[in-house]
Parts: structure tokens; sequence; C-alpha cells
């Protein structure tokens, strides 16, 4: 078993450098094309807020991270971005950043120590770097910042979040917190018994809360950019973006403009694959759309290794959903084979167990005796039939009856504009409908999906999760903020079922019973997860979670994904396709094309 867990101890530094990786340059006087992409375009008006859960920026492109990671098992792997490097300490607690010396924005001001403490404290009181435990952040010098996790946090990802974390410009944010942002910060984050101070703490939290509703609603009136490309103008059909001059790496960048299409469902990315009328894309393609696609001139395929997964996911708070005999009749009766055959043929691999965990990780984490003992669940009808019976539930003729007596239906919904998951839904609908339980599929838009999700009001719908090959990332998917846990204050909390602002849509039980293991609290363990450093300790939390996850069935994993798309080589070529570290996906998600020009990838042809 191939383990790989970053324990930070001691004085590290981290470092890469930027090299040039391709040798092709444009030697001819014509001018050099837009690079032409596609997206999803919020609509015009959209904030130039990364706080806003409607932002406009766009990661990578414009707004830079002080590093971008390799998205592997090894956490500590990082391509740097704003940063130049940096160095863990203080067992994990501690990291010290130096920004580059010529890291601009992109009206000539230098990115400062001030620019990141600011975001830090932008982010802490919209939840984010409250949630990943930090403590304080401090300018030490013009380009050198330290920041530390908060009294009595561990985390195992503190580096990543840091690293991670886009930087927003002081200039433009700084006037909305208040000269004593820090003190209110470390006020709310005592976890003492002093009645008097937890009052301060309360009043403190109540105010950071205030803060980060006025941040998320924050409309800077401009783009200030730290990325290659600056924002210039939006419209419902497409982005423009122009080549900031004074990025960091300018000289890598080989265009004067990026122009963003944009899309809102399926057929518009098969038709720009078909048609070839973009240099990159990104998308699931249906095998009549790849074999037209492939024939396009210059058009590349490739297919990026991915660690997410997509999911049937129960909200257990919706009768009868909790009852863990119906949760597994269906898996008994799903065909995640066929599912995955007739959604998704070519980028997705049918799910072999439902673990929480994408297979490639399984089979990491969890020894070849271990993943003996997982159900696969194979299609066997005979087993639904007695698990429902046992539960009370009784067949009318060809319907299934709750034990109440009623008709057993069911609702699932789905994105609309996902093709692979319409035909999943639709696919898991005619199991049901066959089973004999009445099911109807209603699509939606992925962002009313989420918002949903989240308002706890859809009892059956499809979740990514997975979040790549460390445990942690794939259980929090589930019993972390969607299960109602969440970090308060340096605590874990967990919001109750049933309201629509507490986040919990998934209510699996609190505790479970797991042979071996006796009584577990799958959020807590999750926690733990991301608070030890002992490899014995992942590895045991991790095997009593798959055996919960694949025990109880909170979701039924369909299948494991990999990130397909596009390339056209009419107009450029050196594509960072066969640099595994860069083109690995993590939640549908690889480095943009601004990240792969900062690193000297993408060529004008001769």
């Amino acid at each position: 078993m191939n383990n790989r867990v970053l324990a930070i101890s001691g004085a590290v530094v981290l470092m890469s450098t930027i090299t040039a990786c391709g040798n092709t340059t444009k030697t001819s006087n014509a001018p050099v094309p837009p690079f032409v992409t596609i997206g999803t375009i919020m609509p015009p008006g959209a904030p130039m807020n990364i706080f806003s859960s409607s932002f406009i920026v766009r990661p990578g492109m414009d707004i830079m991270p002080l590093a971008v990671s390799h998205n592997s098992s090894n956490l500590g792997a990082f391509y740097p971005a704003l940063a130049s490097h940096w160095q863990v300490s203080n067992k994990g607690r501690t990291v010290t950043v130096w920004l580059r010396s010529n890291a601009r924005w992109s009206n000539g001001k230098p990115v400062t120590a001030a620019d990141v403490v600011t975001t830090m404290a932008c982010s802490y009181a919209v939840g984010i770097m409250q949630a990943d435990g930090l403590g304080t952040a401090r300018v030490l010098g013009p380009k050198e910042v330290q920041l530390t996790l908060a009294p009595g946090i561990t985390s195992n990802t503190f580096l990543l979040d840091v690293l991670t974390t886009d930087i927003v410009p002081r200039s433009v944010f700084g006037s909305l917190l208040p000269a004593n942002i820090w003190n209110i910060i470390h006020t709310a984050q005592y976890a003492g018994s002093n009645a008097g101070l937890k009052a301060k703490a309360q009043t403190a939290a109540s105010e950071l809360t205030k803060l980060g509703t006025t941040i998320a609603s924050f409309a800077p009136a401009h783009d200030v950019a730290s990325g290659p490309f600056v924002i210039q103008s939006v419209n419902p059909g497409e982005m423009i973006m122009r080549k900031n001059p004074y990025f960091f790496a300018a000289q890598n960048v080989p265009v004067n403009e990026v122009i963003v299409r944009n899309y809102t469902g399926s057929q518009e990315v098969w038709n720009y694959a078909i048609s070839g009328q973009v240099d990159e894309l990104t998308g699931n393609l249906p095998v009549n759309i790849y074999n037209q696609a492939k024939k396009t001139p210059g058009n590349v395929f490739y297919k990026v290794p991915a660690y997410t997964m997509t999911a049937l996911a129960f909200n257990e708070h919706t009768y009868p959903y909790n009852l863990t005999a119906v949760r597994q009749a269906m898996a008994y009766i799903i065909n995640r084979q066929a599912v995955q055959h007739v959604a998704n043929p070519i980028s997705a691999s049918a799910s072999r167990w439902t673990d929480g965990m994408v297979d490639a990780a399984t089979q990491q984490w969890l020894t070849p005796s271990e993943i003996r003992a997982l159900n696969p669940y194979t299609v066997n009808y005979a087993k639904a039939t007695s698990l429902l019976q046992s539960a009370g539930f009784h067949k009318v003729g060809s319907q299934w009856m709750l034990p109440n007596g009623k008709p057993w239906t069911a609702t699932l919904t789905t994105v609309s504009s996902f093709s692979s998951w319409m035909a999943m839904a639709e696919s898991v609908r005619s199991t049901m409908d066959r089973f004999g339980v009445p099911t109807k599929v209603v699509g939606m838009t992925f962002a009313q999906e989420l918002l949903a999700q989240a308002q706890g009001t859809l009892p059956l719908s499809f979740w990514i999760d997975g979040q790549g090959p460390n445990p942690y990332f794939a259980y929090n998917r589930i019993y972390g903020k969607p299960d109602g846990y969440v970090i308060k204050n340096g605590k874990l909390v967990r919001n109750a079922a049933g309201n629509p602002s507490g986040g919990n849509w998934i209510d699996f039980p609190t505790t479970v019973q797991v042979p071996g293991y006796g009584t577990v609290n799958p959020g807590q363990l999750t926690q733990q997860l991301n608070q030890t450093t002992t490899t014995s300790t992942i590895q045991r939390d991790t095997r009593i979670l798959a055996k919960v996850t694949n025990e109880y069935v909170p979701q039924i994993t369909m299948w494991n994904v990999a990130q397909t798309g596009w390339v056209n080589t009419k107009h450029f070529t050196d594509y960072p396709l066969k640099n595994r570290a860069l083109m690995v996906a993590t939640e549908g998600y690889y480095p943009p094309v601004g990240i792969w020009m900062m690193l000297h990838y993408i060529r004008p042809v001769s």
C-alpha cells in the first residue's frame, strides 16, 4: 500500500522554478491571434470579487494564488505563483511566505505582504480561513508574511489552504475592514470557559458574520489583476481579457487577448469541439460527438487523470431515505456499470466500491483484504426486495408501498445542462420505475442545485465528491459541511438539518456502529484526518470511514471522473498535455491556460 501523507516537522523550504518547457516560437511577423477558450460566464454586473457567490473573476487568469497545487496526494507539491518560496515551521503550525520581487498588480503597484494579510482577514470574515483554522497573519516585511494556525488547532492542510488562497489587492478591499480586524478575530477565537470572555467572543463572532456579508456583496469598480490577464469587458456571449503587462511572467505570455466564450449547456460545448472554433475547451462528449470532433483539423483530444466522482446522494432528513435499508436497496438495483456506459462512456469508469473514495484512492489506502470486505453492491433485486420487506415495505401489484401504506414515489434532481448527468438521471429513473418506484426527473442549473442542496430541499440529487486521493478531502465532502459539520472559532460544531442556512443536507446519523470499532462519529473522524500526522491513525480512520460509507450508503458512487477536453493546434502549439503533474485534475479542475502560460507552455504556431 502506497501511502503518501504530508507530515510537516521542523523547518522545510518548498521551492520550484518556472522553466521554459517548450521550444516552439513564432518567427513570422503576422499578429498573434487571440487565444479562445470557453467558460460559464456569470451575468454582466456580477462582481469582480472572489468572495462573492457569483464572482466573475477567473482564478489562474486574472486572479492568482500564492502557489498552484499539483493536485496530487503529495499535499506539499506546488508551482510557485505570487510567492517565490515559503518555509514551514513549528510542526506545521507556521507558514512564512516570501512574495516574488517582481509580483505586481495590473495598475503597476507591487503585490505586498499587506495584500496577503488583507486577503486572509477578508477570507476569515466570510468563513473560509476560519474553517481552515487560521489564527493570525502578520506582515514581517514588504514582501514577507507569516501565517499561523489558531491555538489548539491542528491541520494537515494548512500549508495547502494558505498557499492556494487567491490574493486580492489591499487597495481595493482594505477599506472594507475595520482597523482592529485582527483584534476582532482574536477575540472571536477564545475557546475557554470564562463567561465574560465567552460573551465577548460571541459579540466578535457576530461582528465577523456581518462583515463577511458586506465583503461578499462588495462589487469593485474594475478588475485589478495579479495574473497574466485583466478583464476588459463582459457580455452574455463572451468575456474579453487583455494581457497584463505587469504580470511577473509576462515574457511567457504569447497573446495579447483571451476570449472566453460563454456556454450554458453541453450542446454548445459539442458545437465548439466539432467546429474547431476554440483553441481549448473542457467537457465530456458522447461517443458520436467525440468521433465527429476527432475529424476536425487541428483537434487533439486529452484525458486528464482525475480524483473526483459523481454520486447519487441521499438527504437523510427526508423520509424514507433516512432508512439504511432503503439506501442499500437502491444500491442493489442500480447497475452502475450500465449507467456509466450509457451516460459517460468516454471520460468515466464505473465505480467499483461505494466507499466514499475514488477507486484509485481506495486501492492506495486500503489493503487487498479490506477491499475484498467491501460490499460491491452487485445488482441483486432479491436482496433489495428482502431489505425493503424487512423495513416494513410491501408491494401492491407492481408498486412499492411505504410502511404507512402510501405509495413510494421519488423525485430525482439533476443539472439539466450536464448531458451526462441527465442521461444518468434518466437511467436511474428507468431502473426505479421497473423496480416499482415511480420516479420523475427534475432538471435545474448547477447553481440552483447547489443552493437547493444546501437548503436541504432535495431528497435525491447528484453530487461531485472524491476531491483527490487524500482521504480527508474525500470524506469531508460527505461528513463535512454537507453533513452540517463546520469549524467555528477553532471548534467542530454541527448545524442541525432543516435549517435552510445551516447547510446540512445529508443529515447522516451523528454516530453509527462499526463492527470491530464500536460507536463512531464520522464527522469527528473526518476532522481527525486533517489533524493527525500519525500515518497509522490516518490509515485506521480511513478504514473506518470506508466501512461506514460502504455499509450505511450516504451516497451511491456512480463513476470515477476523468477530465477530458480538446486543444486545437491551428494557431497554437506546445500544450502541456504530457505534463502529468500539471494536468492532474481534482474536482474536475486543472490549472487554466493562464497557469499553462505562466509555466511557459503554449506557443504561437510559426
